[in-house]
């Protein structure tokens, strides 16, 4: 064997045990050190915690102050949501057709229920109260809204109608 065999023999075995080396102790280390780093990052900070628990007792009590406002009682959504479409019915000159019982569907860790009501009135009345649901009130989220133009037949006249799904979230 000449000294240019040789050279490229060392070459390999050099490469090979680094591939070796590597593979049985240099990449345990680094996902342990991986691991320990995401280990400190989601430590939780005494400071930390105690900064959250005062920004969750000044939420509770918007929260609490919200519910006071809008009236808000021990009541189910349901009976709420009610409350809220014949007081706004009043106000204007929107009619309440039809209110469903409420789907509801259990999951896991908590359950999701989707009222559907329809009502009948003006497009700009109608829009308010989807506005006032959205924006001033706890009930949940507005999943569907949809607008179908009909006519009654008897009295030559047309009207809108408007379904709205509103689905709330509760957990267990």
């Amino acid at each position: 064997m000449n000294q240019r065999n040789k050279n490229i023999l060392l070459l390999f075995g050099f490469l090979i045990s680094m591939l070796l080396a590597y593979r049985y102790a240099f990449s345990k280390t680094l996902t342990i050190i991986r691991k320990i780093e995401l280990l400190e990052r989601e430590f939780i900070n005494p400071e930390l915690l105690r900064n959250s628990m005062i920004d969750i007792k000044r939420r509770n009590k918007f929260v609490d102050s919200v519910l006071k406002k809008n009236e808000f009682n021990n009541k189910s959504t349901q009976t709420n949501l009610l409350d809220f479409l014949n007081k706004e019915s009043q106000t204007k000159n929107v009619k309440i057709v039809e209110f469903l019982e409420p789907h509801q569907v259990n999951f896991d860790n908590g359950e999701k229920k989707s009222y559907i009501f329809t009502l009948e009135g003006n497009y700009r009345e109608i829009e308010g109260i989807i506005f006032a649901l959205e924006q001033q009130y706890l009930f949940g989220e507005i999943m569907s809204v949809s607008f179908h133009r009909k006519r009654n037949f008897r009295t030559q006249t047309n009207y809108l109608q408007s379904q709205i799904i509103v689905t709330s979230f509760s957990s267990k």
